[in-house]
């Protein structure tokens, strides 16, 4: 070969990963098994020589470079290294064949085969290893020698020994690593083991240090190795083998580090094993121990500490084992502590601890069959109780235990406080030595190891323990459990301050502690033995620097829990004595949780929220409160000392962590237990203040104090009613001390203000003669907080909603003192814009809960409701919307709620819902909103509610307006008297009267009684009047109370002395404990949900059953009672200033007087009526029921002026009762009573122009009418009218367009007007009245010119009946047609009834064919559309329409009065037929026809007396006439009864006999 050879393969071996270097060296050195075939014919040595001289250079090189290709593993090439390996053993078999002939030593070449075995140990090649490491020793040995598997010794050698001994370990790590399936090779370990000692001689110290280390580590893997398969294999080789192996570690001088650690892997490796068999895992464990036990000294106690944890890892691990085995391991644990018994005696101590803790818990003895692991506990520790035997075993073991830990006598270090050990003091002696044989960690690990289950086991059952009556235990067993505790106790705490003292590791056995601690506690409970000792060794624990935050509440958990049992069983004592510790670890754990917040340590685990610790603060502060009830139980001498200690705590708290909250509950008990002390709740006498109990404080933060100050003024005033003088005294009492001593400085100006509006509720609660003070503090509050809050409006601030609060606060004291003052509209105003102009009413900081402002909210709207003033309505239900949007609160839920507590309107309005919540209501919700269909579905789930709603807008489908027979809109079917009266029965019968259902229930009668008064059927409407008037007088009573004082007083009206009634009322307040309840302060909190009733909604309420009550008795003829209810209404009204309703009150009074014919009583109460009217504009800011009354008031004093006409027989002055009708009509022209209703979907833009400072409706110009008189009497009388009635053509309508000029009688009139300063709006550019046609020289200017007008007097909206309203209404159902269709009914009502009154003063002064106009005015706008409209009917069509019947008649009275005039007028002039020509159709309607007309209005009348009789006086005379002469003779109705029967039946009737109308008349359409 040449040498280029050499260089290819050796350039091959350096470089090749193909795996092919074996097949070229192989081919490459095939010389070498060729010559061994052919050696026997040559000589060997010869052959050998020549092939050594030619391969040796490359031999040689090869093998020095493959252990560097071989020397860094990678799995990659792991195949290419197994060819290299090939190939690199080929070289050593090639090399080895003539190394006799080589000048070197004979093991040379097996320590190159030595480098090979190293790097196969690299790669993971571990057959291979044992392979070529017994090839090493086979030929170092010889082959001829097969007793032996080493060379023999050769002293000097220490070369060779280093070859043989590195194979020997390499064999051990080989066999360590791979997988066994047979003993064999370990058995060859244990061989070469015993043979491989005698070759470490010759080692130097240096190789026989490294080298033994070494094997004795291999051998330990082959042990690790072993044990882990340790099932396959002969159990008594493997003790063997590992007992060999500790013996090894021993022998070779191994430190003492390494051997636990092997031994701690030994068991680790034998405890992973999940499915081995327990009993193999003890043998061999257990063997591993004694081996070890068996190498200990007594004078190395680093051996001994690494014993006993190996012990304890062991126990804790058989501790999970069935208790068969924890046994065994007890038994083999108590055999090895024999043999220390003397040596080494605190082992001996450990090891049977240790044991007696493996057999503590074994109960199979007692259950029979019952599987241990599912008995309960109480029966575990029944029967380890019941086991004497144990339980002895374990008083001779602690007697061990006092023995070696030096407590004989009380030879402890540990210092007797009151007789027993100090747990919380240092001491140095004992902490010099952590390795002392007392209190060792090893001793302390073993005790926790015998007393853990013991606790768990006693915790576990402790409410059972404590109670004497559940389980009954021997006193003694469980002392002997107790003094168990307490030693591991004493060693547990010993150990934590010599820890603390050298700085060494923390030993973590606090969870046991505590655990034992609170086990020992109970004990001490149970048999009250020792019980200071473990109180005191809680509070040593609780004490201790070294305890956490969690452990804490652990504690304190179960603490507090053994503290309830106890409580619940009467055992106070016991009870307090858990409990004081309970306060004593909350305590505690708060400190350190303020103080780990204030720290900040955001690397620590135990870092908590802020708002958790709040939390956690209030509980503790719960169980401090419980824990003060109980002591108070048991013994009143400790109570200030631990209520200032407690406050101390939450004093030194709050300096921590200034956000947190009061004491409640802690003050709340300290004010409880005060009211105890005091049995009389009405003397004057004084209570201990919080204040005074901790001014020796070193805490003194003025703000903390506030807050504990605060707290016990809630307290006070939740404790203690408001009649209380005591509690009274005390809120005052404390006040003074905040307001004085407290927030005093600059920075507390918004807590000052906070009291001083907590002192105004408490002074407007001790009664309205304080009212005064009250509205002082109140107004130094806002001065306050207006400095605060000067600037821009700042939402997060907590001044934010106190400023409006103390504004609306004052207005509401205002009125209460003052009802008229001009105060209480601007605070009110003031704190609506306030609450406006916040950018946000959410919550944020420390400001109020934005729900507690919607009763405010609730006051201000029922107050200014109450009041009349409609101008704020708007901005409230603004907020109101944000407010329950901003909650989320459903829109549906809002109007439900509003609804219910009827808040949709003012007081005495015809509409339940105002245009101000409609257009609030679409602004912020949208069209929606105004559907009914979506306000049915609102109210759907209240069968109350939804009837309620329905039945207000019910009477708008009654028979006359209903477009078709069928039902449209959002009322599909009839709502019945007894559908109504189901509903209210319902509600009364579910809750007593003064609850909310009865408000509701009181609703449902009143607008049933007002929906039955438009029917005529006033007797049964006055029953349910009646009703609501009970039911509302009773909620009345419940808020108010007064001083009433009846007089009578004499009047002289045109020479007749009349006693009137009269009240005087007093002292007219609400109840102190219902004047402050919506005041938002203190401890005040508000449900969102709740409907709310305030006490303006319950007087308005009452007023307005008050008057409903009173009119319908006045209409019915009940006079008394009538007179009685509206003086009184009107008295109360008066008192508060609600002026409204002492003008509608005047109003019922002066129609009283007038049907009383007392004319100057009645024109009295009107005139104050109208000064009222005139002189309170801001109460009458709702334009349509300010003109409502106006007009009822000119209509009221045109009546009386027309009764006076008739009285005095001044037949010329009718143009003074003829002014008051004008100025009626030309009010009810006025644009606030156009209609809402727009055709063809249009929006409402109706708007209502009202002055700030009048009130009156304003327009562009001024209806020219007739001169209002100023003056009751004809002071200025008008000339006579003629004796013949002046024709007007049919030329000349009644009411009418303006012609394009003024007449000098139009430019006198308004000339007139002006000078007499009487306002009255008009239509657009429309002018409406009765004004003479003549040249206004005459006194008949009744008439304007009307020859080019095209309309006539008409209050429809675009040419609209009532007719064709009602169908607009029923096609849209829309929320505002419904409420302009309200309207729109009253309306016509209030024109048709002037216009009759008008042409009955027509009538009177002679001009017929006026009043005829007059008449038909009334039915066009009582029923149909413009009378002088292109469409209008014709007479004969009116007159067939109003002699129509009907039922459901919403203008029943109406239609009889317009009936009985037409019949009465035509009646007055038939004398005058032949006289005369006719005037129009009404002057020759037929007699039969005057009849039938007058039988109807007789039906519809007859629930009105003053009609019902004047109807049956002329039927009476009718029908007389009919009998008596042929011209006025008609058919009777029926064969049965004659003329004279009617006659006798009709006259009855006008004398008030009350006779069925059914059981005369044969049939209703014939009458």
């Amino acid at each position: 070969m040449t040498s280029s050879d050499d260089v290819r393969l050796l350039s091959l071996i350096e470089s090749s990963h193909a795996g092919d270097v074996f097949a070229s060296v192989s081919d490459y050195l095939r010389l070498f098994s060729t010559l061994q075939s052919t050696s026997r014919k040559g000589d060997p040595a010869l052959n050998l020589r020549s092939l050594g001289k030619q391969f040796l250079p490359f031999l040689n090189k090869s093998i020095s470079i493959l252990p560097k290709r071989l020397s860094n593993p990678d799995e990659e090439y792991r195949d290419s290294a197994r060819d290299l390996f090939r190939a690199y053993e080929l070289c050593l078999d090639c090399l080895e064949s003539f190394s006799a002939q080589l000048a070197c030593k004979p093991h040379t070449v097996q320590l190159q085969r030595l480098r090979m075995v190293y790097c196969l140990d690299a790669w993971g090649f571990h057959e291979s290893v044992s392979t070529q490491a017994f090839k090493v020793l086979e030929k170092l040995r010889g082959s001829g020698v097969k007793s032996r598997l080493l060379p023999e010794v050769k002293d000097g050698e220490a070369e060779l020994a280093m070859v043989v001994v590195e194979a020997v370990t390499a064999i051990f790590k080989a066999v360590a690593m791979s997988q066994q399936r047979d003993d064999k090779m370990y058995r060859k370990v244990v061989l070469l083991l015993g043979e491989v000692r005698a070759w470490f001689r010759v080692l130097d110290a240096k190789a026989y240090e490294k080298l033994n280390r070494l094997l004795v580590t291999n051998l330990g893997k082959c042990a690790v190795s072993l044990v882990r398969e340790a099932e396959r294999f002969d159990l008594d080789f493997v003790r063997s083998f590992c007992d060999t192996t500790v013996k090894e570690h021993y022998d070779f001088k191994v430190s003492k580090d390494r051997v636990f650690k092997f031994a701690r892997e030994m068991l680790s490796v034998l405890f992973g094993v999940k499915d081995r068999r327990m009993s193999v895992t003890i043998d061999i464990s257990m063997s591993l121990l004694r081996s070890l036990s068996c190498q200990l000294e007594a004078e190395t106690d680093e051996d001994i500490v690494d014993f006993v944890e190996l012990v304890s890892y062991c126990a804790h691990k058989f501790r999970s084992a069935e208790d068969m085995y924890c046994v065994k391991v007890s038994k083999k644990l108590n055999e090895m502590a024999a043999i220390f018994s003397e040596a080494i005696p605190q082992l001996t101590l450990i090891l049977r601890l240790y044991s007696s803790g493996l057999s503590i818990t074994v109960y199979d003895s007692k259950f029979g069959d019952i599987k241990v692991k599912d008995a309960p506990d109480d029966w575990k520790i029944q029967a380890l109780l019941e086991d004497e035997t144990r339980c002895h075993s374990l008083v001779s073991l602690l007697g061990m235990v006092d023995s070696y830990s030096g407590n004989e006598g009380n030879q402890t270090d540990l210092s007797l406080v009151g007789g027993h050990r100090n747990y919380t003091k240092k001491t140095n002696g004992r902490c010099t030595d952590i390795n002392k044989k007392a209190y060792s960690v090893q001793f302390v690990d073993a005790m926790k190891f015998l007393c853990q289950p013991l606790a768990n086991l006693i915790n576990s059952v402790k409410r059972k323990i404590v109670l004497n009556s559940e389980m009954s235990y021997a006193s003694a067993h469980l002392s002997t459990i107790h003094d168990a505790f307490l030693q591991f106790c004493d060693g547990c705490l010993f150990l934590q301050r010599c820890t603390a003292d050298k700085g060494g590791r923390e030993i973590d056995n606090n969870k046991a502690l505590l655990n034992v601690a609170m086990a020992a506690f109970i004990v001490s409970l149970r048999t009250q033995l020792k019980l200071e000792i473990s109180v005191h060794l809680l509070e040593g624990v609780i004490d201790s620097p070294w305890i956490r935050s969690q452990e804490l509440k652990y504690l304190l958990a179960s603490l507090y829990n053994v503290g309830v049992v106890l409580y619940r069983n009467k055992e106070l004592k016991k009870a307090c004595e858990a409990l004081k510790l309970c306060s004593k670890a909350s305590w505690s754990c708060v400190e350190l949780d303020c103080q780990m917040f204030v720290n900040q340590s955001s690397s620590s685990k135990n870092d908590l929220a802020e708002d958790a610790i709040v939390d956690f603060v209030g509980e503790t502060c719960n169980r401090s409160a419980f824990y003060l009830d109980v002591l108070q139980q048991c013994s009143r001498c400790k109570i200030r000392q631990t209520i200032v200690q407690i406050l101390e705590n939450w004093l030194s708290a709050e300096h921590l962590m200034g956000r947190l909250p009061g004491p409640a509950a802690v003050v709340k008990q300290w004010v409880k237990i005060e009211r105890e002390c005091h049995t009389n709740m009405d003397a004057v006498d004084s209570c201990t203040t919080l204040y005074s109990l901790l001014s020796s404080s070193k805490r003194r933060s003025n703000r903390a104090f506030g807050k504990i100050l605060q707290q016990e003024l809630l307290a006070y005033d939740e404790m203690f009613s408001l009649s209380s003088n005591l509690g009274q005294q005390m809120r005052i009492e404390i006040a003074d001390i905040l307001l004085k001593n407290v927030y005093v400085t600059e920075d507390m100006h918004i807590e000052r203000a906070t009291v001083l509006i907590w002192k105004a509720r408490m002074t407007r609660a001790s009664g309205t003669e304080h009212q005064a003070d009250c509205i002082r503090f109140l107004s130094e509050a806002i001065t306050i907080l207006s400095e605060v809050h000067h600037g821009p409006n700042k939402g997060g601030d907590p001044s934010s909603h106190q400023l409006p609060i103390a504004y609306c606060l004052r207005a509401f004291c205002t009125h209460e003192a003052e009802p008229n003052s001009k105060t209480v509209f601007q605070d009110i105003s003031t704190s609506l814009n306030l609450w406006l102009g916040m950018p946000s009413l959410e919550d944020s900081g420390d400001s109020l809960p934005t729900e507690d402002i919607i009763p405010l909210l609730y006051n201000i709207i029922d107050l200014m409701s109450l009041k009349g003033c409609t101008e704020l309505h708007h901005h409230i239900y603004l907020l109101i919307f944000r407010l329950f949007k901003q909650k989320h609160v459903k829109l549906e839920t809002c109007l439900a709620m509003l609804w219910e507590c009827r808040r949709l309107s003012h007081a005495l309005c015809p509409s339940p819902i105002s245009n101000a919540f409609i257009l609030s209501l679409s602004e912020n919700c949208g069209d929606k909103s105004t559907c009914m269909d979506f306000w049915i579905d609102c109210l759907k789930d209240s069968k109350a509610k939804l009837i309620g709603f329905q039945q207000n807008f019910h009477d708008l489908y009654n028979d006359f307006l209903r477009a078709s027979v069928k039902d449209k809109g959002p009322f599909q079917s009839d709502i019945t008297i007894d559908d109504i009266t189901d509903a209210a029965s319902e509600l009364i019968s579910s809750a007593s009267l003064s609850g909310h259902s009865s408000f509701v229930a009181a609703y449902l009668y009143y607008d049933l009684c007002e929906r039955l008064i438009s029917f005529g059927k006033l007797s049964e409407a006055l029953s349910y009047a009646k009703e609501a008037y009970r039911i509302r007088t009773l909620l009345f009573q419940e808020k108010y109370k007064y001083t009433a004082e009846k007089q009578l007083e004499k009047h002289n009206d045109a020479g007749k002395i009349s006693e009137i009634r009269t009240y005087s009322i007093t002292n007219f307040q609400v109840y102190r404990s219902l004047a402050t309840d919506f005041w938002p302060c203190g401890n005040f909190s508000w449900d969102i949900n709740r409907c709310y009733l305030s006490c303006w909604k319950v007087l308005q309420c009452y007023l307005e059953s008050t008057l409903q009550v009173g009119i319908v008795n006045e209409l019915i003829g009940n006079g008394l009672e009538a007179e009685s209810l509206l003086s009184w209404g009107k008295a109360i009204s008066c008192s508060q200033s609600l002026f409204p309703f002492v003008v509608a009150f005047s109003s019922a009074l002066g129609t009283f007087y007038h049907k009383k014919q007392s004319l100057d009583l009645a024109e009295k109460e009107l005139q104050n009526a109208k000064e009222i009217l005139n002189a309170n504009k801001r109460d009458f800011s709702c334009g349509k029921c300010k003109l409502k009354l106006e007009v009822t008031l000119d209509k009221q004093l045109g009546e009386i002026s027309r009764k006076k006409l008739e009285r005095v027989s001044q037949t010329d002055g009718f143009l003074h009762a003829e002014g008051f009708f004008t100025a009626a009509l030309g009010k009810v022209c006025c644009p606030a009573w156009k209609s809402c209703i727009r055709s063809h979907g249009e929006e409402i833009l109706e708007g209502i122009a009202i002055e700030e400072n009048g009130g009156e409706v304003s327009g562009k110009t001024k209806l020219g009418i007739n001169k209002e008189p100023t003056e009751s009497k004809g002071s200025r009388r008008g000339r006579r009218a003629k004796s013949s009635q002046t024709r007007v053509s049919k030329d000349h309508d009644l009411i009418s367009e303006p012609t394009s000029r003024l007449t000098r009688s139009m430019r006198q009139s308004l000339k007139e007007q002006c000078q007499t300063h009487i306002l009255v709006p008009e239509v657009g550019s429309r002018k409406a009245g009765f004004c003479d046609r003549s040249d206004g020289s005459g006194c008949e200017r009744v008439f304007l010119d009307t020859k080019n007008t095209g309309h006539g007097f008409c209050i429809c909206y675009k040419g609209k009946c009532m007719q064709c309203l009602s169908e607009k209404v029923t096609e849209t159902g829309s929320l505002n047609t419904l409420v302009s269709l309200k309207w729109e009914l009253c309306h016509r009502r209030l024109a048709s009834s002037i216009l009759v009154d008008l042409g009955k003063c027509l009538a009177d002064s002679g001009r017929v064919h006026i009043a005829h106009e007059a008449l038909l005015h009334s039915i066009c706008v009582l029923f149909k559309s413009n009378r002088f409209s292109h469409n209008q009917p014709s007479v004969s069509q009116l007159l067939e329409f109003i002699g129509k019947e009907a039922t459901r008649d919403v203008f029943a009275i109406d239609r009889a009065v317009i009936l009985y005039n037409l019949c009465w007028l035509n009646l007055r002039n038939y004398h005058c037929r032949e006289s005369r020509s006719i005037c129009c159709d009404l002057s020759h309607v037929p007699f039969t026809k005057l009849v039938s007309w007058l039988k109807l209005a007789f039906i519809l009348s007859r629930e009105v007396p003053i009609v019902f009789q004047k109807v049956s006086r002329l039927l009476a005379s009718l029908y007389m006439l009919s009998s008596s002469s042929d011209e006025f003779s008609f058919e009777c109705d029926g064969k049965e009864l004659s003329a004279s029967h009617w006659v006798s039946y009709f006259h009855q009737a006008s004398l008030g006999t009350h006779i069925r109308v059914e059981a005369l008349l044969p049939s209703s359409s014939s009458s």
